[in-house]
């Protein structure tokens, strides 16, 4: 049984607005402008390792967008929230914090009552989000800090061949920065800077990283650690609370590389992260409206409500190159803790009065608080070779095992206005343990054959068997009989793909790909049926990408039609999640991104999606209760996305070098919830258009660096929820809102 739910005056902008050199061309594929041997402008060529090889970006056929370590630097992008929209058809919904929130590729979502993910994260070489139909992975998005990262790879459409369950609409990888033994000198950057929001507080960020060879040539190590504050903007009108969303954060890594012998690398890499918040990022509206109810940026809650993040990463990976190949064994052990304290009073407070005896009624101010968690300790290891090209051939071949335990502890207790308990039992309404277990073993593989130089043909395949376990109990007033999970499923996945090459600078390919997310157990005792199938997605694609003018424009560009099969349909039954299998749906979008280097000084670019993500058929009875109906859009699902970016830079001196850039994103409109659905309304949450503008000054090894995010302080909507449990319900629906108005300072070095 699973409960689920949830003045910068713009004159600022002519002062600071004088000098950055961006690239936020990364979502256009490219760097930012770098003259050739000639003098001639450029864009860098960027390496991936999306394929599980090394490749160029260019060569890669499918679509992946790219954020590289330059481009986060100068964005001061530190989480999932600064980065989603830049990418075409990402898009996160509920994000009310910290780890917090459902990432959403390709529109590919089914609602706030989700429990599992449709896109995956790895950091690194290792998994981080979770696979069990009970681990609740769809609130969850793996967000670590990114203090020293190489570059995001974001990889659109299904990737299970590769990378297993879970990735339906596609995959997020962060892709941390290595030490390097053949490095000879010390090397490594610092950066602190301070931050303010319209209507909020202050914020601050300190962060470094060294890098030393300790034997050149065999052994070198990497530290990076960060300490930050994010500014809150949220006003709780009940308690008088101001600046709510303030988030502390703290962590570092450590990294080693060593090679014994010239074929053999072993790397090994922890990880250590902790946050807080206090306060969730939404704004209560009147419900089913865009009328704030309690004024812009606040709520009204008899609690302040927060959130604690917790991560850890072990990772151990060897490398051993041979004349055919390299051998590559990953080991992993990861720790994730998301914990949130949620006023639940709104949705659950109507239940005390039907346990109250005759006559009597609870408390006028009583209150329901909810203490929950989603934690996932997982173990993961993948053994696999990739070949070089071997005449006409090139394949990889590997296997995968992971286990994953998750918990879900969740207490909903009944409290007075001063937060003491209400007598017992009432004061217990409901008392929750979930425990899944989530295994999953796999080989999977690709060959490529060369037709010729220009043209070759890809297929691919993974087998993969998962096993599910675990347990639910209830007790309080809300009590019910245990649910133990059980299930096991088998999938073969495939993938293939043609190229063609007519030069090095221009791919050309067709691709197909599935993907599948773990069935499950029912686990509401009301609902008719027992369990649930996976279900699947089939992707069919035509793409193109290249450079042209001397590699001054990039340009990635492609359509593709999404097969999505057994969808799972979620929806509350009596306060408590059912979740049954559709029938299906479809999605058809284009991807454009580009970037072009006009001069050496001067770069434009952007990213453009369009996803028309449509339910094509409800199936089953039990699926058709949850108001979804044949034709409804899917939910938190935006049509358009769009973000264009400039920048100029220019050498004012033999010291100093100005340059500044600008931003605009857009993020259009996105239904609510499904068209009949009679807890969540299908409110039709507005688009929005944002402005960004940034300025830097660099000399020597430094730079001091300005950033005004959301220039016009619009306070856009990212997700929309209605948390009823009964349909006569009147209570307050959620706005999850962007940032305001926020000005950022940072000074950084490197060395």
């Amino acid at each position: 049984m699973t409960f689920l739910n949830r003045h910068l005056p713009i004159t600022w902008a002519a002062l600071v607005c004088f000098n950055l050199v961006c690239s936020e061309a990364a979502p256009a594929q490219q760097a930012p402008a770098a003259a050739v041997g000639d003098g001639r402008p450029a864009l860098e060529e960027i390496v991936v390792t999306a394929s599980k090889r090394e490749e160029r970006l260019i060569d890669v056929p499918e679509s992946v967008s790219v954020l590289s370590a330059k481009t986060l630097e100068n964005l001061n992008v530190q989480s999932f929230q600064d980065y989603a929209s830049l990418v075409p058809n990402l898009n996160q919904a509920g994000g009310i914090g910290l780890g917090s929130g459902t990432i959403i590729l390709r529109g590919l979502n089914t609602g706030p009552q989700s429990l599992t993910n449709t896109t995956s994260v790895y950091l690194g070489e290792t998994p981080f989000t979770p696979n069990g139909s009970f681990a609740i992975g769809a609130f969850q998005t793996p967000d670590p800090d990114l203090v020293d990262v190489e570059r995001v790879e974001v990889l659109k459409g299904p990737q299970g061949t590769l990378y297993g369950a879970s990735s339906l609409g596609g995959l997020i990888r962060i892709i941390p920065k290595e030490p390097d033994v053949d490095a000879t000198d010390v090397s490594g950057n610092f950066r602190m800077g301070t931050s303010v929001a319209q209507g909020g507080d202050y914020g601050y960020d300190v962060r470094g990283s060294v890098y030393a060879p300790i034997v050149p040539g065999t052994l070198a190590v990497g530290v990076s650690g960060f300490k930050r504050q994010d500014p809150g903007y949220i006003t709780n009108v009940n308690t008088g609370k101001h600046d709510l969303g303030r988030a502390h954060a703290d962590g570092g890594s450590l990294g080693v590389a060593y090679r014994p012998i010239s074929e053999l690398t072993i790397k090994a890499r922890v990880l250590l992260e902790n946050a807080n918040q206090v306060g969730q990022l939404f704004q209560e509206n009147i419900q089913g409206t865009g009328i704030p109810q309690f004024g812009a940026r606040s709520q009204s809650f008899a609690d302040n409500q927060g959130i604690e993040t917790e991560y850890r990463l072990y990772e151990l990976t060897t490398d051993y190159q041979a004349p055919i190949g390299t051998l590559t064994a990953a080991v992993s052990h990861t720790y994730t803790s998301v914990q949130q304290r949620t006023d639940y009073t709104p949705s659950y407070g109507v239940l005390l009065n039907l346990f109250y005896p005759a006559g009597t009624t609870p408390p006028a101010d009583a209150k329901i608080i909810g203490d929950y968690a989603f934690t996932t300790s997982a173990d993961n290891v993948e053994l696999r070779f990739a070949s070089v090209r071997l005449n006409r051939i090139e394949f990889l071949a590997g296997a995968f095992f992971t286990y994953q335990d998750s918990h879900y502890p969740l207490v909903f207790t009944a409290e007075n206005a001063d937060s003491t308990p209400l007598p017992s039992p009432f004061n217990n309404v409901a008392t929750q343990g979930v425990r899944n277990t989530y295994q999953e073993k796999a080989v999977f593989g690709d060959t490529t054959f060369y037709i010729t130089d220009q043209l070759d043909i890809t297929g691919g395949l993974r087998y993969t068997k998962d096993k599910q376990g675990g347990l639910i109990t209830v007790d309080g007033l809300l009590s019910a009989p245990p649910v133990t999970l059980d299930s096991k499923d088998t999938k073969t996945l495939y993938q293939g793909t043609v190229r063609w090459r007519p030069r090095q600078d221009l791919t050309v390919y067709a691709r197909t790909a599935t993907g599948f997310r773990p069935g499950g157990p029912e686990n509401n005792p009301a609902a008719a049926i027992h369990s649930f199938a996976p279900d699947t997605v089939t992707d069919y694609e035509l793409g193109t990408k290249g450079a042209l003018f001397g590699n001054r424009l990039s340009f990635d560009a492609d359509v593709y039609y999404m097969n999505w099969k057994d969808v799972q349909l979620n929806s509350l039954l009596d306060g408590i999640t059912v979740v049954a299998n559709g029938g299906g749906a479809h999605v058809k979008g284009v991807e454009l991104q580009s970037a072009y280097a006009v001069t050496n000084s001067l770069s434009f670019g952007g990213a453009f999606g369009y996803n028309d993500a449509i339910l094509t058929s409800v199936g089953t009875a039990e699926a058709q209760t949850i108001g979804a109906r044949e034709g409804d859009r899917l939910p938190a699902s935006p049509r358009v996305t769009f973000s264009g970016f400039g920048d100029y830079h220019q050498q004012l001196s033999e010291t100093f070098t100005g340059a500044v850039g600008a931003t605009v994103r857009y993020q259009g409109d996105q239904i609510a919830g499904f068209s009949q659905d009679p807890l969540n309304i299908p409110y039709r949450v507005p688009g929005y258009t944002t402005l960004d503008l940034r300025s830097s000054l660099a000399w020597s090894r430094y730079t001091v660096r300005t950033i005004i995010s959301n220039v016009t302080d619009r306070n856009g909507y990212t997700g929309y929820l209605t948390s009823k449990i009964f349909p006569s319900q009147n209570t307050p629906s959620e706005a999850f809102l962007i940032r305001p108005r926020t000005f950022t300072l940072t000074f950084g070095a490197q060395f």
